[in-house]
């Protein structure tokens, strides 16, 4: 069977600083632990699978685990700096999303923002669905915004951590497992999206709950109250969620894959794997699922373009990968 050549556009990388970080916090506040990490490690899960190329992100809590200043912007540059030194290193095979310090720090996001793309060259960035006590859609972020619309940044919006009593479900259960795909819904406010054309999106875990919830979505916006709420049409509304990108990580289910064909076009729609956070064995049990639903199911053949012609067209890479972009 020929290489598969995936792209891998969820798939975390784990550094020393980070997890440092997140001890001197006092623990990861969604409750998940820490996977051990290394290129060698990275290299064999990648190869097991059949990913060619993985574009790296830190996952959540992000640079904001050091605070919304000047703590969370040293760690965003020194996070940023050493990943783009892995990428080099290895080009053929690593790219990345840059973190950006928490929204918060406007100035500080902006900054960021500006030196990973234009000086480390990177895929594009990797944000938080919350800040403090903020949605991305927050006013207060617009500078932000206005910043990845005219750097034409790709944007990956992953789940973070919301602070709810009790933390986890029946006290045990972390929040990835059952409160990540909510937070996966909680894109921008529409007139966030619509005002910042040249920004594209991609929402990790299948977009989370919006497949199921998007026609509720569109049509409550022809309900007079919501309308004048919202300040959008219906219309407007399925236009703009026809713009996300939507990775497959942990979300290959006959029930998401079905979702996501009925919500978007097959060509938004990424291949994810969540290594390492998702260990190796429910990574390649995922992949397999996709594999499967690729080769029996009817719809199957309208996801041929997902483990990698998808993601080389929305980066601009050539048909070989990152290497053949510069």
């Amino acid at each position: 069977m020929p290489s598969l050549d995936r792209i891998d556009t969820h798939i975390h990388i784990v550094l020393d600083c980070y997890v440092q970080a997140i001890k001197d916090a006092g623990g990861d506040p969604s409750g998940w632990k820490n996977p051990s990490w290394s290129p060698a490690a990275a290299i064999a899960a990648m190869d097991a699978l059949d990913i060619k190329t993985a574009v790296w992100s830190v996952t959540s809590p992000g640079p904001c685990i050091a605070g919304h200043g000047k703590a969370g912007r040293d760690l965003a540059r020194q996070m940023n700096d050493e990943t783009a030194a892995l990428v080099k290193e290895q080009p053929e095979r690593f790219a990345f999303f840059a973190s950006l310090p928490s929204f918060v720090d406007v100035e500080g996001a902006i900054a960021e923002a500006e030196h990973a793309i234009n000086v480390l060259h990177a895929t594009g960035v990797v944000v938080m669905t919350t800040y403090a006590d903020k949605l991305l859609g927050d006013p207060s972020f617009q500078r932000v915004w206005d910043k990845l619309d005219e750097l034409k940044a790709i944007v990956f919006i992953h789940p973070a951590s919301v602070d709810i009593k009790p933390g986890r479900i029946a006290g045990k259960l972390p929040q990835p497992t059952i409160d990540y795909p909510h937070q996966a819904s909680h894109f921008p406010s529409q007139t966030t999206f619509s005002n910042h054309p040249n920004v594209k999106i991609i929402l990790s875990h299948a977009g989370g709950t919006l497949p199921y919830l998007a026609d509720r979505v569109i049509k409550s916006l022809d309900i007079p109250q919501v309308a004048d709420a919202m300040q959008i049409t219906s219309a407007d509304c399925d236009r703009d969620f026809k713009r996300f990108y939507l990775d497959v990580a942990v979300s290959t289910s006959r029930p998401h894959l079905y979702g996501l064909l009925s919500f978007t076009s097959p060509e938004k729609i990424l291949f994810g794997t969540d290594w390492p956070y998702a260990p190796f064995s429910f990574g390649k049990a995922t992949t397999e699922q996709f594999d499967e639903f690729q080769k029996t199911d009817a719809m199957g053949h309208l996801l041929k373009g997902v483990n990698r012609e998808n993601a080389i067209k929305l980066f601009g890479w050539g048909k070989d990968g990152p290497v053949a972009r510069k």
